[in-house]
């Protein structure tokens, strides 16, 4: 099992981007141990995490000293640069990793800008015993949807055996269909999830909620880290219910969490520069979730620059 799904050669080398490869290079520390950097090329420029949710390097993890943080650095921006025009990189919420704050400042201060910031939004799971203290920990309206929901109807979470294509199959579609009614659509195939479930069968865990054994709701997540279950894709189906399924999902979800020992329940991004969503944060901030922020780092070599 790899570190980070994201961050691995693998990864890179499954994405639907046309016109893109993956980039791999060698960093060497002090001690001339190798410490592998992944991302992809897109249009001349080295992407690490922004064709992806994020990008953890694994140097960050081996490695605490900002002297050799920070030779790491200087040795990517090197190597990307000699193959690639520019680059971006897009780094997780720093409860990801204890060193990822410092390893904004050391981007900062060899060049890079920041171009974008995301409100990331997630729930400390950790915090609580049960599901029932973190239903009891949230707002009076969000109480009160949960509350509703459960005297309307009876919901169950499933989790979908990856194995059967059939299931995963209807879970995409289910969520497919949400992004239909508001205008959009997923933004990978059908064919990609079942890639990525070969990549990483441990990691990639897809969910779907009854509602008096009709499905009303799915997730595609992925444990992003041992302590960490990224929603990836979520979303329900009008089918006529009273009340909106959402909140009991979540409070599924966390449950979930708490029987699996996971520390967190990641939602991701909620707003950005150029898309801002006050309704997405209002939710999620309705379900118990803490914001935090995630930049969006750019370098441009000299000649993009004058």
């Amino acid at each position: 099992m790899i570190d980070n799904i994201y961050s691995s050669a693998e990864f890179q080398e499954i994405t639907e981007v046309n016109n893109s490869k993956g980039i791999h290079l060698s960093l060497l520390d002090a001690s001339g141990v190798s410490c592998e950097a992944h991302g992809i090329i897109h249009n001349s420029v080295a992407k690490f995490g922004v064709l992806a949710p994020f990008w953890i390097p694994s140097f960050i993890e081996k490695h605490s000293d900002i002297k050799i943080l920070d030779e790491q650095v200087s040795q990517l921006l090197r190597l990307s640069l000699e193959v690639s025009t520019s680059i971006e990189i897009r780094l997780p919420p720093s409860f990801y990793n204890s060193n990822i704050e410092v390893l904004k400042y050391l981007l900062l201060k060899n060049g890079f800008t920041i171009s974008d910031v995301a409100i990331w939004q997630s729930i400390d799971v950790g915090k609580f015993q049960n599901g029932e203290v973190y239903e009891a920990s949230l707002k009076h309206s969000a109480r009160k949807v949960l509350k509703n929901f459960k005297k309307s109807c009876q919901g169950v979470l499933q989790e979908v055996d990856l194995k059967n294509h059939q299931m995963v199959e209807e879970a995409y579609n289910l969520i497919n269909q949400n992004r239909k009614s508001i205008g959009t659509n997923l933004k990978y195939s059908l064919e990609y999830v079942l890639k990525l479930i070969q990549l990483e069968p441990l990691r990639i865990k897809i969910f779907v909620f009854q509602a008096d054994n009709t499905p009303t709701a799915a997730a595609i997540c992925h444990i992003t880290s041992k302590n960490i279950l990224y929603v990836a894709a979520w979303g329900d189906i009008n089918t006529g219910l009273a009340y909106s399924p959402m909140y009991n999902f979540a409070s599924s979800l966390v449950q979930y969490c708490i029987d699996n020992s996971l520390e967190y329940l990641d939602y991701g991004i909620s707003s950005s520069l150029d898309d801002y969503n006050p309704g997405l944060f209002s939710f999620k901030k309705n379900i118990g979730c803490f914001a935090t922020s995630q930049e969006k780092f750019i370098y441009q070599s000299e000649q993009l620059r004058d």
